[in-house]
């Protein structure tokens, strides 16, 4: 007789229970690649003993995942499925755990990307030693960066103090999309409205009004993408860096979709809400 399903699924996750209890057995089925490999190599490269890389390429061929010819071991076809799907696996779950600290800040619904091209992303987080580690590190980055590109719908001080100083510098090139909140608190701010003027005095400063939704706080800064986390207060949680191609494509795309609905500011706007926000605490 067949198999029934439940046989059928319980020896499917004794596969799984098979490689996962094992290190070994992992870096043994990822040092395969497209062509065979001799024992040899394949012991150096994955770093086992002999004995243990003897018992472990047995059991692949029991199962059907490996192959030998003459004196070297290719994965079958199943090999190749497996060892696939279970570094996808190994990969996601590796991505869930990066991400466990900050994931219920992050606006998962309007990143339209799998979040596991921010498995290799940089995170910064606070620290009972350095608890404004996030905003610190974010300021380090804006004062080393030569094409700034901001799209935010919260801002702090060290933000702008760190883009002005920059722009003052060198030959920074600033552009931002702020929200409606994001003006007034800079316009509220007397040395951020400051450093905010001076800033747009200069020709390679842009700064756009957008009355949209804006659910990010998100950087093209060169190469690198990057978001700021805040938490429902407001409170920075983490600062995120990523080169991922994919990532970079959404935020590119994004960022131009929010800016050519937004309207240009020119030096005056600014000027006369701040005289509108210091007449109105006359």
């Amino acid at each position: 007789m067949w198999p029934s399903v439940t046989e059928r699924m319980d020896t499917a996750r004794d596969d799984v229970a098979f490689l996962a209890r094992s290190e070994n057995r992992v870096d043994v089925l990822a040092t395969f690649g497209p062509e065979a490999i001799s024992r040899p190599v394949l012991q150096e490269t994955a770093g086992v003993e002999r004995v243990t890389l003897g018992r472990i390429l047995g059991d692949f061929e029991d199962r059907g995942w490996v192959e030998k010819t003459g004196g070297e071991y290719a994965l079958t076809p199943l090999g190749e499925m497996v060892a696939g799907d279970f570094e996808h696996l190994l990969t996601t779950v590796r991505t869930a755990r990066k991400l466990e600290s900050v994931v219920r800040w992050l606006p998962t619904d309007e990143m339209a990307f799998d979040l596991r091209h921010l498995g290799g992303a940089d995170i910064t987080l606070p620290t009972r030693a350095d608890p404004a580690a996030p905003t610190r590190v974010a300021g380090q980055r804006l004062r080393a960066t030569a094409d700034v590109r901001l799209l935010m719908s919260v801002v702090v001080a060290e933000v702008v103090e760190a883009c002005a100083s920059a722009v003052a510098s060198s030959d920074q090139r600033f552009e931002a999309v702020f929200t409606p909140a994001v003006l007034e608190t800079i316009v509220g701010d007397p040395t951020m409205a400051a450093r905010a003027q001076a800033m747009m005095a200069s020709e390679d400063v842009a700064i756009y009004r957008t009355d949209g939704e804006v659910p990010h706080i998100m950087g093209l800064l060169d190469d690198v993408v990057a978001f700021g986390v805040t938490d429902d207060e407001n409170l920075p949680r983490a600062y995120l860096e990523t080169s991922d191609a994919t990532v970079r494509e959404w935020a590119e795309s994004t960022y131009e979709r929010h800016r050519a609905s937004a309207t240009l500011l020119q030096p005056s706007d600014l000027a006369d809400a701040v005289d509108d926000g210091l007449s109105q605490h006359d």
